[in-house]
């Protein structure tokens, strides 16, 4: 299928925050309340309208064990955005987003700004350790985007996803038309048409695909 252009966005975070559930909920799959531990990464995409422009999305969702840290800094390179997850029941995921943050930053390729949105998930639990001004405010700090989410209840995590996409959208925007586009980003075989007549700029596309390999062994 044609698009206009092709973003690849990363999923990184400590092991266990509900990254898979969460690129599964964005992508219409069946809420899994079994913990499946993703090794190395796993691949999702999907297709979405955004200000009239069709942008197929790939997600390299990846593992949050130490022992994948080497390859998965393969996946930080030419990323046109990321998101930042941690469980808000457990601080330890919080205090660990410097971390993805330095790790993102110190494998870029290029050295340019990428987009980043941090997420807090699992909202639907009782036990929560970090509120939402906390970690609003700590978003606030590094200049990013934050959203709460439950996969589980299926709250917030279309809208997540559509943040930094627009925000990667936004980049290409303000990018001049002479110069190259923003990293993790790919023009499509159509050009980007403008608003249609009724002035809709966000939809679904209905063919939707969404495919799911672990790319490590």
């Amino acid at each position: 299928m044609s698009y206009n252009y092709l973003f690849k966005l990363i999923v990184v975070g400590a092991c266990s925050v509900g990254k898979t559930c969460l690129v599964d909920s964005w992508c219409n799959k069946q809420f899994r309340p079994e913990f499946v531990s993703t090794i190395g990464v796993e691949f999702a995409a999907k297709n979405i309208w955004i200000d009239n422009k069709h942008i197929k999305v790939h997600i390299w969702d990846t593992a949050g064990q130490e022992k994948f840290a080497s390859i998965i800094s393969t996946y930080y390179r030419g990323c046109a955005g990321a998101f930042l997850v941690f469980d808000v029941s457990r601080r330890k995921s919080f205090n660990k987003l410097n971390f993805w943050i330095n790790e993102i930053k110190n494998n870029n390729s290029t050295k340019e700004d990428i987009p980043m949105i941090i997420i807090g998930t699992k909202t639907d639990k009782e036990n929560r350790t970090v509120s939402r001004e906390e970690g609003e405010a700590f978003a606030k700090s590094c200049g990013y985007g934050y959203i709460e989410t439950s996969s589980k209840n299926n709250i917030n995590t279309q809208e997540s996803f559509e943040l930094l996409i627009k925000k990667v959208n936004a980049k290409i925007n303000d990018t001049d038309d002479k110069m190259p586009m923003p990293q993790g980003v790919r023009e499509g075989a159509i050009k980007s048409k403008k608003k249609d007549d009724t002035g809709k700029t966000s939809r679904y596309d209905e063919d939707n695909t969404f495919t799911n390999c672990c790319c490590i062994n």
